[in-house]
């Protein structure tokens, strides 16, 4: 009697273990065709089967395997994979999240890698994405290098460009590098036929909802 309980409880475990498998190769395969609805996929179909602690550890994977596969390579050969807070990031795409971090520890990577992901793998369309900055050099270094984590060749084709417009206006003339930057930034995404997410400044966002014709600041003598 002990030995046939045992073989049951044995058989309907590894019954629930093979509906456990099944379950995650669909969940790995809604992730690489729809990711965006994986997370309402996982409530529907896979709560019974897969623990929330699990599916989290699934989705982390997923994104940092197609972050360190989809971006380049650092100047060592090694790729510079996000670590498990900046995969959260990327990969958190319902609701707000909010990211707290010192200078220099990756935000402007985590904004940029979450929007390639957006685009290239989720296929949210650029013009429906918004990135703001706080002055126009930080919104021009996010244009830049999303536009070179698009297109391999955009970073060489942007220094080219950046280069001969520079030679162009010649030793003696005073040159706006940001300007021409921004500039070719915008020739190389053209010409490549990309189209890139809208980044500007706060400001400009500000301005651009308001359109004012007439000037914002006056300067009366009267005060």
């Amino acid at each position: 009697q002990e030995e046939r309980e045992r073989l049951k409880v044995e058989a309907l475990r590894r019954q629930a273990e093979a509906l456990r498998n099944v379950a995650l190769q669909k969940l790995r395969d809604r992730f690489n065709s729809d990711f965006l609805s994986a997370d309402s996929f996982y409530k529907e179909s896979c709560t019974g089967l897969i623990t929330e602690q699990d599916f989290e550890v699934e989705k982390l994977s997923f994104v940092k395997a197609w972050i360190t596969a989809n971006t380049p390579r650092s100047r060592h050969g090694t790729n510079q994979s996000p670590d498990n807070e900046q995969v959260a990031a990327i990969a958190s795409l319902h609701g707000h999240i909010q990211v707290v971090a010192r200078a220099g520890s990756g935000k402007t990577t985590t904004l940029v890698n979450r929007s390639l992901f957006l685009i290239k793998h989720c296929r949210v369309a650029p013009s429906d994405i918004l990135i703001l900055a706080f002055n126009r050099k930080a919104a021009l270094e996010v244009r830049r290098r999303l536009l070179t984590l698009i297109d391999d060749g955009a970073d060489a084709a942007i220094s080219a460009d950046i280069d001969r417009r520079v030679r162009e206006v010649g030793k003696n003339k005073r040159i706006d590098s940001d300007g021409i930057e921004a500039s070719v930034v915008d020739a190389i995404a053209t010409r490549l036929n990309i189209t890139l997410p809208h980044v500007m400044t706060f400001h400009a966002l500000a301005y651009a909802i308001v359109h004012p014709e007439e000037s914002l600041l006056y300067n009366w003598a009267e005060g």
